[in-house]
């Protein structure tokens, strides 16, 4: 039984894995389509949310943002939950990650601020046992309105995913207290260096996007 165990923890954690390596390559490509010719045709305010996708993704990249990461296990009906915090040289949160993996399902939130802190960009990718996959994005303007909302199931029949998602949903504020928070997860997985593992997932990320 520990053996059973200790290969669905190692399972779940390589599913989380693979899981954020292919949002971050998605929202880079997301972030690049800030001046191509195709999307002229966009609303500027769309062109602006994903022109700050792509100085953060770069800032992330080139470490000049600070990046910190913390994973953690046993959170409520979550098997396993991963955060990665960024902030630029102010102290300002530019882009916070959260994923888990459960039972059934998986999930990775990407949240992109601007320089103000407030919230513009989210990517939301997910998984189900019955084979679906969803890829959700929301821009919002400098207010907080939605000014588009995309919802994808790229594959499978779907799952219980709203094709709007629910503010409450969000962290549109508090991504700093959110990820020091320990209170819904029984335990913490320590890593050996948060800088370096941020550091190795920009070179898999940059790997990526020369294939």
């Amino acid at each position: 039984m520990r053996l059973r165990a200790l290969n669905c923890r190692f399972i779940s954690l390589l599913i989380l894995a693979i899981g954020l390596v292919s949002v971050q390559a998605q929202a880079l490509r997301d972030g690049s389509q800030a001046n191509t010719p195709a999307n002229k045709r966009e609303p500027s305010e769309v062109e602006a949310v994903r022109t700050i996708v792509k100085e953060v993704n770069e800032g992330w990249a080139n470490r000049q943002f600070k990046t910190s990461a913390r994973r953690f296990e046993g959170c409520g009906e979550a098997f396993t939950e991963f955060r990665r915090l960024t902030v630029d040289a102010n102290g300002v949160v530019r882009r916070y990650e959260l994923g888990y993996t459960a039972e059934d399902e998986g999930r990775t939130d990407q949240y992109y601020y601007d320089e103000s802190g407030r919230l513009r960009f989210v990517l939301i990718f997910g998984s189900a046992g019955n084979g679906s996959s969803l890829r959700h994005r929301i821009y919002f303007d400098q207010t907080g309105n939605r000014l588009r909302e995309q919802h994808h199931v790229t594959s499978g029949s779907g799952h219980f995913w709203p094709s709007r998602w629910p503010d409450k949903e969000l962290h549109k504020t508090g991504a700093a207290k959110d990820f020091a928070d320990q209170s819904r997860c029984s335990k913490e997985i320590k890593a050996k260096s948060n800088r370096l593992r941020g550091r190795s997932d920009a070179t898999k990320v940059r790997n990526i996007r020369k294939r």
